[in-house]
C-alpha cells in the first residue's frame, strides 16, 4: 500500500503532510518552525521528520529542495531581536547582504570572484 502506516499517529500524518505542502510550495518555513507552533505533547521534531520522510517514500512524492537563503531573512530578524543596539544603520545592512552571498557560495549560485572582503 502507498499510504502511510496505520500505526503513525494522526497528528504525524497530518504534520507530515502540512509540511509537505509547505515544501511543495517552497515557503521559506522549516520543520522546526512548524513543530514550534503545535502545543507541546510527544510532537519532537525528529517524529515528524520521520515520519514526513516515510510520508514523501510511500507516496512517492518529490519536493524541490530548500533554498538556505531563503530563510536568512527570517533568521536575520530573529537576530535582530536580540542584538538589534549592535545591528543597527550600515552594519545591518551589511550582515544581510553577506549572509545571503556567502549562502550563494556554498550553494554554488555565486562566482567566487565576488567573495565579499
Amino acid at each position: 500500500s502507498k499510504l502511510p502506516s496505520r500505526s503513525m499517529p494522526l497528528h504525524r500524518m497530518a504534520l507530515s503532510g502540512v509540511y509537505a505542502a509547505i515544501r511543495m510550495n517552497m515557503l521559506p518555513l522549516t520543520l522546526v518552525d512548524l513543530v514550534a507552533i503545535i502545543p507541546k505533547g510527544d510532537l519532537s521534531v525528529y517524529a515528524i521528520g520521520r515520519s514526513y520522510r516515510t510520508c514523501l517514500s510511500r507516496l512517492e512524492l518529490q519536493v524541490p529542495v530548500m533554498d538556505p537563503a531563503k530563510l536568512v531573512p527570517k533568521l536575520f530578524e530573529m537576530l535582530l531581536g536580540q542584538y538589534e543596539e549592535e545591528l543597527d544603520g550600515p552594519a545591518r545592512a551589511a550582515v544581510l547582504r553577506d549572509a545571503k552571498r556567502l549562502i550563494g557560495f556554498i550553494s554554488g549560485t555565486e562566482v567566487r570572484a565576488q567573495h565579499p572582503t
